[in-house]
């Protein structure tokens, strides 16, 4: 693949090192020099990573990476996986049509995870609520019919 100097190659063992200190989120670039897809992505990556100095760009050759790519358990090339504080965060499978497509990829990859929702806890903050007013229940009368009184004759 033509990665320029931009997007740094790499073997699968300095990748692991980089994804586990990298500061920054990290993009890994994984291909395969016979992928006729891959050829198409590689300039549309170059591109991405252009825009950006956010997020560290890495290609690894998924053909003599085979452990490092079956322990990511990617299906296909090309596949960019993104990680940050070394966790995995997104994938983004295939070749995109622009380049375009991996920089929205970045800008998602940037965006801070949402807080994580807290359980209110079991005491009441503050003047507590007044209780509500429960409605009575309405009763309803069951009318039985009376029979009719039999006739004597």
């Amino acid at each position: 693949m033509d990665f320029q100097k931009i997007i740094k190659r790499v073997t699968s063992i300095q990748a692991k090192k980089m994804i586990a200190e990298s500061k920054k989120p990290i993009i890994v670039q994984l291909f395969s020099n016979f992928c006729s897809a891959c050829s198409d992505a590689a300039p549309k990556m170059q591109e991405a990573a252009r825009t950006t100095n956010d997020v560290e760009v890495i290609a690894v050759d998924g053909d003599f990476a085979g452990d490092f790519v079956d322990g990511l358990k990617v299906d296909g090339f090309p596949t960019a996986v993104a990680f940050k504080n070394g966790q995995r965060i997104a994938d983004f499978e295939g070749a995109p049509d622009t380049s375009g497509e991996y920089t929205k990829f970045f800008a998602k990859c940037l965006k801070p995870k949402p807080p994580k929702k807290v359980k209110p806890s079991s005491k009441p903050h503050g003047k507590p609520k007044p209780a509500t007013k429960r409605k009575k229940p309405v009763k309803t009368k069951v009318v039985k019919k009376k029979k009719p009184a039999k006739k004597k004759e």
